[in-house]
């Protein structure tokens, strides 16, 4: 990135948070404090009413924007490809967000712009998703309680079926195995939870405020909860070609390790159910095979013995 380019980009990071240190400016852009320094001056020196707070950080007054911006064809197409997707998985409320949004950024595109955009859109799809992402129509206020620091009201129902009311504090949302998710501490059971998006019955937006966590991460919050304590390991074999594509697909994040073996690979992964996963497993036939644990492979034997009883009353009855 040359100057020009970053001293642009630092103006935008300040305009789209409440304050920013220099470390946090140098290590966003990769480079010395010593540059942050001369670039923040060079930004003053050209009439940017950079605030430097000691202690803090760098800021800039409430209520400055920067005029309207101009888009590269990159970013305008991938802004284009992000409404497609948020259409598809982000549901009515957040896809005529998008859209709106698409149509305001098309309005100072230049004409070529313009075309090239509407031609993109027209041309992207999500294919295979199956129906609509179940929950989204509660998405939107749960993006709101979270950017607004909001508290949550749920009537919840629980994946045992066990219906509840709680105040929850949002901190994310996360789309995972085609279910939205709200990551929110709760405080009827004064942990964090995740809670499914299409298990919430009600929904209510209250005005009570909730204290910033600075130190909370999402992701690492996630992939502290998708460990060996609350999951099993399972070690699974698939056969070279369609098999082993499907499975590293859709295993997806939960894939640990895979390694080719001779006629195949050998998959090792984190998994919430094992009912579930011996069930996932039947339709691959003699192209999947359990290596570990034991429990699982009993699990896969039962659900053939169960498909196999099914079957053997549906023909006795037949005529």
């Amino acid at each position: 990135m040359n100057r020009i380019d970053r001293l642009f980009a630092i103006t935008l990071l300040l305009q789209s948070r409440r304050v920013v240190t220099g470390a946090e400016i140098a290590a966003h852009f990769e480079v010395s404090l010593r540059t942050v320094y001369r670039d923040l001056g060079a930004l003053s020196e050209a009439g940017i009413p950079v605030v430097a707070e000691a202690g803090v950080g760098y800021s800039l007054p409430r209520g400055y924007f920067l005029p309207p911006v101009a888009f590269t064809a990159d970013e305008a197409q991938a802004l284009a490809l992000g409404a497609v997707l948020l259409a598809k998985f982000g549901g009515q409320g957040s896809g005529d967000a998008a859209a709106g949004a698409l149509l305001k950024i098309r309005s100072i595109l230049s004409p070529q712009g313009r075309e090239e955009i509407v031609r993109l859109a027209k041309a992207a799809t999500v294919f295979g998703a199956g129906a609509a992402v179940p929950g989204t129509e509660n998405l939107v206020p749960c993006a709101r309680a979270v950017s607004e620091q909001r508290v949550l009201r749920l009537d919840y129902t629980t994946a045992q079926a066990v219906r509840s009311q709680r105040d929850v504090e949002p901190l994310g949302v996360v789309l995972y195995d085609f279910h939205w998710y709200l990551v929110a501490w709760c405080r009827l059971r004064k942990a964090m939870r995740s809670f499914r998006l299409d298990r919430v019955v009600a929904m209510e937006l209250v005005a009570e405020r909730v204290p910033l966590r600075p130190h909370f991460d999402l992701e690492q919050h996630l992939k502290a909860a998708f460990d060996e304590e609350m999951t099993r390991r399972v070690q699974l074999w698939f056969a070279d070609g369609f098999a082993a594509d499907r499975a590293r697909r859709e295993l997806g994040t939960s894939v640990q390790q895979a390694v080719k073996q001779v006629g195949g690979w050998e998959i090792t992964a984190l998994v919430w159910s094992e009912s579930w996963i011996a069930r996932w497993l039947l339709p691959f036939g003699e192209q999947a095979r359990v290596i570990a644990p034991v429990e699982l492979q009993e699990a896969v034997r039962r659900e053939i013995a169960a498909l196999a009883r099914h079957h053997g009353v549906m023909r006795e009855g037949q005529e």
